[in-house]
This record gives C-alpha cells, sequence and structure tokens, in this order.
C-alpha cells in the first residue's frame, strides 16, 4: 500500500490487510518524479489501483511501466490507464459521491469484492489512551455521544465550505438533538476554529505541541500529521 508519508496513522492497526507499507511523498520538480518512477520501477509492481485518481499519480504509475493501471479516468488520464471508470455525471457536471461507494466500485475493476463501503478506522490500545487524555483535556464526555466536525480545506478553497456554516451546523446539532461538537483542524488551520462566530464562546487557544485546543460552545482541538497536543482554556 502506498500512502503519503502524513496519512501512516490512518492504518494503523490494519497490518494484517497489506503486506508492506509504502511511503510516497509528492514528487517536487521533475528529477524527484522520475526518480520517483524508477523507484516503482524497480519494485516489479503487476498492478496499481490508484486510489487519488488525479493526472500526476496516473502518469506516475505509467512512467513506472506497471503493466495494469486503474483509477477513474478524468481529463485525459484515460489514456494512460489499462482499466478505468468514468465518474457519473449530469448535464456536464460530476455527481459527488460517498468515497466509499467511489473506492469499492473501483475495487470492482480487480474482481475485490466490498462488503460494507461505510469507511472505517480501526485503534490500537495506545491510540485510544491518548484519545481519552485529550478528550479529558477538552472537557469533552466520551460516554456521550458527539459531533466531529472539519473545517479545513487543505486542497484549496474550492473544498471549502464557511465558517458560519459549520457554526450554524454545531449550534443545529446541540439544539436538535442535544450533540456538544468537536472541531478538528489540520496543522496551519488553528484560526479557522477560533473564527466560528458563536457569541465569542471561542477564545484564543493555548498552544502545547504545535495544536490548538480549546473548551465552549464547541470543543476545538488541533490534529497533527502524527500527534498532536489539546491544552484546555
Amino acid at each position: 500500500v502506498g500512502v503519503r508519508p502524513y496519512l501512516r496513522g490512518v492504518l494503523r492497526g490494519l497490518e494484517e490487510l497489506y503486506d508492506e507499507l509504502l511511503p510516497c511523498p509528492r514528487p517536487k520538480g521533475l528529477r524527484a518524479f522520475l526518480a520517483e518512477a524508477a523507484a516503482w520501477r524497480a519494485r516489479g509492481f503487476d498492478a496499481a489501483l490508484l486510489l487519488p485518481s488525479s493526472l500526476e499519480v496516473v502518469l506516475l504509475a505509467a512512467c513506472a511501466g506497471i503493466p495494469r493501471r486503474y483509477a477513474y479516468a478524468r481529463g485525459g488520464s484515460a489514456l494512460l490507464l489499462t482499466s478505468s471508470l468514468r465518474p457519473p455525471s449530469f448535464r456536464g457536471r460530476r455527481i459527488p459521491r460517498p468515497s466509499g461507494q467511489t473506492f469499492a466500485d473501483l475495487a470492482g475493476l480487480l474482481d475485490v469484492p466490498v462488503h460494507d463501503e461505510r469507511p472505517s478506522l480501526r485503534f490500537d490500545e495506545e491510540t485510544r489512551r491518548a484519545w481519552s487524555e485529550r478528550a479529558r483535556a477538552l472537557g469533552l464526555d466520551l460516554a456521550r455521544p458527539y459531533a466531529a466536525l472539519n473545517p479545513g480545506a487543505s486542497y484549496g478553497s474550492s473544498k471549502f465550505w464557511s465558517v458560519a456554516g459549520f457554526a450554524r451546523t454545531a449550534e443545529l446539532l446541540r439544539e436538535r438533538l442535544g450533540l456538544p461538537s468537536l472541531v478538528t483542524v489540520g496543522p496551519g488551520e488553528e484560526p479557522l476554529a477560533v473564527r466560528l462566530p458563536l457569541g465569542g464562546h471561542v477564545g484564543r487557544p493555548r498552544q502545547r505541541g504545535g495544536a490548538a485546543g480549546g473548551v465552549g460552545e464547541v470543543d476545538v482541538a488541533g490534529a497533527g500529521a502524527e500527534e498532536a497536543g489539546a491544552a484546555r482554556r
């Protein structure tokens, strides 16, 4: 399984599902791109199931000489794939679909059955203990249900919903379902959390371990690439 280095933690506890975890940092520049392609070629892969179907990733697999390449075809990438699917569209516009369905369809190209399309995470005991400590620092009662909201948009403004929209969602979850909300942010996105317009209930968080945390009408947690701390304000 090849993943960006910052996503390694997502696969923690799932080691029985793959033989090897291959870090695949995004190449910066042509020389790095060719070096990465050469590294893939040296591994002698028979097939590549490309879940991120960007042209860059598809081109990388093609340059590596992987004989069977499967992905969703976007733009001109279909010419570089041996088997592909087209994203569903209506009147020229792509129809959004849950990622679980998208990846299950791709797995079908290799005749791999997917019995549950719902994404899930598995946690080892170390991760559970760390989260319990962090939740206590945030004042979050793990015995009660809660909602997790992620207002970040690392891929750019096209992926971003308004801060006001997330704030209103948190209010409705509290009013109608009695759910407190946990706001998660990635590295550098901490200002998004403190900008939530909740009548002054969210103040400036203290910093510890490279992450931000706060408790009020909305609980705010900062998540780092590998680990993050949280401080109660």
